[in-house]
């Protein structure tokens, strides 16, 4: 399972709307510029393979379903599927407490390599 509520995706801004699947009901969920409202955006719980076909299994939030939707569903997460495609977004969440850690764990890494690259062109120098 992947999900760690990192991951994320939405549908692309220039398309209009997508739908996602239920075991007994297609929802509408839309696109464009409505994304940019919110933090939360359709979680990603993992990938499934179904009927020949990849899906992102999501867990969608009920307040970004149209009234007429979200009238249908008691819980105030959906647990859906969307075909995986160049349609959507992909997006990685991190708090920026994550993120300083990420980069004191990276941060050898580069520095390391930038002392290697200087002693080489050094060494490289002295041979002339």
């Amino acid at each position: 399972m992947l999900w760690n509520m990192r991951l994320q995706i939405r549908p692309k801004e220039q398309l209009e709307c997508l739908y996602a699947y239920t075991n007994n009901k297609n929802i509408k969920i839309r696109g464009g510029n409505f994304w940019y409202k919110y933090p939360l955006h359709l979680l990603l719980l993992n990938m499934k393979h179904k009927r020949g076909k990849q899906y992102y299994h999501v867990a969608i939030p009920k307040f970004i379903l149209s009234r007429e939707d979200a009238k249908l569903f008691n819980d105030s997460m959906i647990d859906a599927y969307i075909p995986i495609s160049n349609k959507l977004v992909e997006e990685i969440w991190i708090l920026s407490r994550d993120l300083d850690n990420w980069k004191s764990v990276l941060r050898p890494l580069f520095y390391n390599r930038k002392i290697r690259d200087l002693l080489n062109k050094k060494e490289n120098l002295s041979v002339f």
